[in-house]
């Protein structure tokens, strides 16, 4: 048969917690695992405008191919203790992604309406026209900034959900010591 399954699937994709390895992972294009000589151009970072802020990840070639990733992440207060970690290592991820030195990729955030999350997971949208019409937002560079954070008010909670993440992030040594290491540029990122 023909034309059974969507055109752009969405891929389920765990995120490294390690910030570096995740870096390399969303600058790579594809998941990572498959041979091509494409070469990532855009990266798009997409989390759903609902109470549980689930985030998708959108990998546009220079060829204008696209990948489209879900990952198991909630950007919001709705998590339990697992998913406050995987947030204290996406916003170690997201500031080391935003100070990265030496990559040619555009990153763009935005927060999508549930309509259009549906029709970015059914698959039977090009990702490309969808992502044209979307509202783009910076969510994901003052997500993790001491400075900007305080001022931002991108979704109900946004502010308690800084304050709670960075409560993990400073109770840990290992995760201070590592955004220290980031604010520092003493942590490399791949080719």
């Amino acid at each position: 048969k023909h034309g059974d399954n969507a055109p752009f699937p969405v891929n389920p994709v765990s995120l490294p917690r390690n910030p570096i390895e995740a870096v390399d992972w969303l600058l790579s294009w594809g998941s990572g695992n498959e041979e091509s000589t494409s070469r990532l151009k855009v990266l798009h970072l997409i989390r759903a405008e609902s109470p549980a802020g689930e985030l998708f990840i959108a990998k546009e070639s220079e060829d204008g191919h696209f990948v489209k990733f879900a990952t198991s992440i909630h950007v919001s207060e709705q998590i339990g203790t697992v998913g406050e970690a995987d947030l204290a290592h996406l916003f170690l991820t997201l500031e080391l992604l935003y100070r990265r030195a030496r990559t040619p990729v555009i990153v763009l955030g935005y927060q999508l309406m549930p309509d259009f999350i549906t029709l970015l997971i059914n698959g039977n949208t090009h990702p490309g026209s969808l992502l044209k019409e979307a509202h783009r937002s910076m969510w994901w560079e003052d997500l993790w900034d001491r400075n900007m954070a305080p001022k931002g008010s991108y979704w109900q909670g946004w502010l308690s959900l800084y304050k709670r993440v960075e409560g993990v992030i400073s109770a840990s040594a290992r995760l201070s010591e590592l955004r220290t290491q980031i604010r520092q540029s003493a942590v490399e990122i791949g080719p």
